[in-house]
Parts: C-alpha cells; sequence; structure tokens
C-alpha cells in the first residue's frame, strides 16, 4: 500500500500565502517608488518648461519692487535728517543688501534653463505597460529585501534589470525576464512555522517603511507638482497666474517709481 501524499497544515499554508501577498505587496511599491525617483528629471523638465520662464520674470519683478521700495525708505530717511543725499553711497546700499536675492535669482534662471527643452524619452502606452508588468513580474523573483541570500550572479542579474527599467529598454527587459525564468530554482521552505513567521513579521516592516517612503516622496518637491502637470488645464491656469502677478509686481514698481519720482522732485 503506498503512502498517502502529505497534506500541508492549514495555518503553514496560511502563513505561505500570506508571505506570497506581502512579497507581491513589495514587488508593487517598489515598482512604484522607484519609478516615482526616476522620474525626477522629467518632472523638472516639465516643469521648467511650462513655468521656468515665467518664474523667473515673476521673481525678477519682485526683486525690482522690492528695491525700489528700499530705495524710498533710504532716500526719505537720508531727507528727514537734513543730510546731503549721497545717491552712489544709497546704491552702493541697494546693490549689498540685495546681492544674495539677485544670486538666488541667477540660481534658479540657471536650474531652469538645465532642464527647460530636455529630451524626454516616453514609451507608447502599450509598452510602457509591458514594461511595468514585466519589471513588477522580476522584482517578485529577485529584489534583494525578498531573496537576502542572493548568488553574485542574481545580484548582477538585479542591476542589469533595474538598469534595463531605468532607461525604459523593454526588449533588453523582455530578454532579462526569459534569463530570470530559466535560471529559477524552487525555493527552498522553511525550517519551522517560527521561522516562517519571523520572515513574514520582517516582510510586514519592510512593506511599511517602502510606503511610509513613498508617501514623503509624493509630498516632496518636485514629485508632488507631478500631478499638477499631467493636467494641462491646472497647467494653463497656474500660467494665467503667474502671468497676472507679474503684471500685478509691473503695476507696483511702477507705482513706486513714481513716488520715488516725486520724492526727488523729478
Amino acid at each position: 500500500m503506498s503512502a498517502s501524499p502529505l497534506t500541508p497544515h492549514p495555518d503553514w499554508q496560511a502563513l505561505i500565502e500570506e508571505r506570497q501577498t506581502l512579497r507581491i505587496q513589495i514587488a508593487n511599491v517598489f515598482t512604484e517608488l522607484h519609478t516615482l525617483e526616476d522620474s525626477h528629471s522629467i518632472i523638472l523638465t516639465h516643469y521648467a518648461t511650462a513655468f521656468g520662464v515665467l518664474l523667473i520674470m515673476l521673481h525678477q519683478a519682485e526683486i525690482e519692487a522690492a528695491r525700489v521700495k528700499r530705495e524710498i525708505e533710504l532716500v526719505q530717511s537720508s531727507i528727514n535728517r537734513g543730510a546731503e543725499l549721497d545717491y552712489e553711497m544709497i546704491v552702493s546700499q541697494l546693490d549689498s543688501e540685495f546681492s544674495q536675492w539677485q544670486k538666488k535669482l541667477e540660481i534658479e534662471a540657471a536650474e531652469m534653463n538645465a532642464y527647460h527643452g530636455l529630451p524626454v524619452m516616453i514609451l507608447d502606452a502599450e509598452s510602457a505597460r509591458k514594461l511595468d508588468v514585466i519589471f513588477r513580474k522580476l522584482v517578485r523573483k529577485l529584489h534583494p529585501d525578498l531573496y537576502p541570500n542572493q548568488s553574485e550572479e542574481e545580484k548582477e542579474l538585479w542591476h542589469q534589470l533595474t538598469k534595463a527599467y531605468d532607461h525604459s529598454d523593454l526588449e533588453r527587459l523582455e530578454a532579462l525576464s526569459v534569463l530570470v525564468q530559466n535560471k529559477q530554482t524552487e525555493e527552498a521552505l522553511p525550517d519551522s512555522m517560527g521561522e516562517l513567521s519571523k520572515s513574514i513579521a520582517q516582510l510586514r516592516d519592510r512593506l511599511e517603511s517602502m510606503q511610509q517612503r513613498l508617501k514623503e516622496l509624493k509630498e516632496c518637491w518636485p514629485y508632488n507638482q507631478g500631478s499638477l502637470l499631467a493636467n494641462l488645464d491646472a497647467v494653463k491656469a497656474r500660467q494665467k497666474d503667474l502671468a497676472r502677478r507679474i503684471s500685478e509686481q509691473d503695476k507696483l514698481l511702477e507705482d513706486r517709481q513714481n513716488i520715488l519720482n516725486r520724492i526727488l522732485g523729478h
């Protein structure tokens, strides 16, 4: 009489399934996190193209309006003291007080120019979907956090597939997917329920940490601009608002210049 096949204990099977579910969740969050981090230059390029010129114009106008306001204060103070107006000294003081603001503006302009109009490699929708699906599957099979006891060959495979994904190289990622499938061996089961439970607890902690990192990143600059840039109507509304604010600063500058001219008797 042949022996009956062993039936896994229900609790054991439940833990195995929970571990697999956690691995899938970690793979999904990792993919989203990795994609978001890689979008840094893309977001900045879109942001600079959409708003760069207007933002520099606005900040320049704000500095000029603030400088004339300060010039009025210095001139009026000199008049109130009955002192002879030393305009070279006033200009020198203004240059000193506003030098840091001007430097910040120059740095901002340089950063905007660096990203403005940079080519952005974008896959078509179907290719992008395939790239994402393949990457998620490979993450579940090869992510170092899920399989810490990797061989050097597996570590190199992981490096190669993340590199292919970062460069949106679908053909390379598909080839690596075949390679991973061919090399995939059956995973050894834990020795005990306690070891399996410990592994699950570690996965839960890792998932929570990654979810928190993803949440924080989405709230940080420039990633928090992604939803705005994806909405054409919102982009146009922001551009219109920036143009309005520039106009307001130009009018404020004109008014303050007129006040200064009256004080100087021009």
